[in-house]
């Protein structure tokens, strides 16, 4: 951390480094805000991918149950409705959290 102090250091004559010790410790909140900053909308695309992720593939597999379920592997309008109707309301729900996310981003 001393390496970002150094444009301070080269201007104030101290003669021991250790006089810097505020100097330090507002450096070192300010490189853990900004890793923190960096870091979160990693972390938030991380979580949106991965709950959506896990969503897909419950709606995947209940559209496979009720495909080995009927026959000739036909679905009804109401189940296709049904289907399209729950695939919309997960993207909706993606676009909101997505929306939510860049407003605080």
């Amino acid at each position: 951390m001393d390496i970002l102090l150094a444009p301070f250091t080269i201007h104030v004559n101290c003669v021991d480094l250790s006089d810097l010790l505020l100097a330090r410790i507002v450096m070192l909140l300010f490189t853990v805000y900004t890793e923190a900053a960096w870091i979160f909308p990693h972390i938030m695309s991380f979580m949106i991918a991965t709950i959506f992720t896990h969503q897909f593939k419950a709606l995947n597999r209940s559209f496979e149950k009720m495909l080995t379920e009927s026959d000739e592997r036909r679905l009804s309008d109401s189940d296709v409705g049904r289907t399209e109707t729950e695939t919309k309301l997960m993207m909706m729900m993606m676009m909101m959290m997505i929306c939510e996310c860049q407003r605080y981003g």
